[in-house]
């Protein structure tokens, strides 16, 4: 006989979002490894805003607390990222969780220094190329990572600020862009461009190519053919 009946019972949870209006310019992307909050950036890399830079050390010192004091000890796992809204001091909200791993967009920070928590280094409000010219020894791995950009400041929330502690523990870095010059393209501008275009200029659909080449050269013997034809 055929048994249709699931093997175990199933338990769905229906899970709905406060609506809200966000600016963007107070979304941050927070990266947790191993229990340790290691980076915060901005979340929207499409433009720069001169807020973020003017109110850097509170906002660093709002996330921080926010962690502490509502995530540190209740998240079950120790490597995770979470988006958070801060619209004004004191004021933080979360509003996502996602994966500690390519699956989520490191956005400012790349990957392999995130998982290698030893790479990042504080900076006591330095930007990248003034920590980069105190290792010369690590100059090229800087470059490999594409770090070495004006356009792009790291921070640490230290001193009297704010701190982890008296075990010497490092507070996060925090990177921002902080001129227009710095600002990424939007990661979904490929979907407005229709797929033949998309297909055509990177090349992952090699026989879209062939048939437009087939075409362009058809249409040249046309207007060949047209110009040669007597009056």
């Amino acid at each position: 006989d055929c048994d249709d009946e699931p093997s175990t019972k199933i338990d769905y949870y229906f899970i709905l979002r406060k609506w809200m209006e966000i600016n963007p310019s107070n979304e941050f992307r927070c990266f947790v490894r191993n229990k340790e909050l290691i980076g915060i950036c901005q979340r929207d890399t499409s433009q720069s805003y001169g807020c973020i830079g003017s109110d850097k050390t509170r906002i660093c010192s709002d996330i921080v607390s926010f962690w502490r004091e509502n995530i540190e000890n209740r998240f079950p796992l120790s490597s995770y990222t979470f988006d958070v809204y801060r619209p004004a001091k004191d004021h933080v909200t979360l509003v996502d969780f996602n994966p500690f791993g390519e699956t989520t967009d490191g956005l400012l920070f790349t990957w392999p220094e995130l998982k290698q928590k030893e790479e990042i280094r504080p900076s006591t409000g330095r930007t990248i190329e003034e920590v980069a010219e105190e290792e010369q020894g690590d100059i090229a791995q800087y470059n490999e990572r594409n770090l070495v950009d004006s356009n792009r400041q790291t921070d640490s929330v230290i001193g009297d600020t704010y701190s982890f502690g008296e075990d010497g523990d490092t507070s996060p870095e925090f990177r921002y862009i902080s001129d227009a010059t710095g600002v990424q393209p939007s990661p979904y501008m490929q979907y407005g461009l229709p797929l033949d275009i998309v297909d055509l200029s990177t090349g992952q659909d090699p026989q879209k190519l062939i048939d437009f080449l087939q075409m362009k050269i058809q249409s040249e013997a046309d207007e060949s053919s047209d110009e040669e034809v007597p009056s």
